[in-house]
């Protein structure tokens, strides 16, 4: 998680508004067992989009598409 001091999370945090503002569908795919950015924050973020769902990755993390590609 070192690589995340420094981060900006205020810019991060303004995405926010932007998101209700987009009209396409949109998917999010996240790996259940993420330490880095839990799941509980993918759930708050796909109600965020008006058009989204979300597809939760058992057993994978951070690199859902690599750890579990099927």
């Amino acid at each position: 998680r070192r690589y995340l001091i420094g981060a900006k999370w205020a810019a991060v945090d303004a995405l926010a508004r932007d998101h209700a503002r987009l009209t396409m569908p949109v998917r999010l795919i996240w790996g259940v067992d993420d330490p880095t950015f839990p799941i509980a924050l993918a759930r708050r973020m796909t109600a965020q989009f008006p058009r989204a769902d979300l597809v939760e990755i058992p057993g994978a993390r951070l690199l859902a598409h690599e750890e579990k590609p099927s």
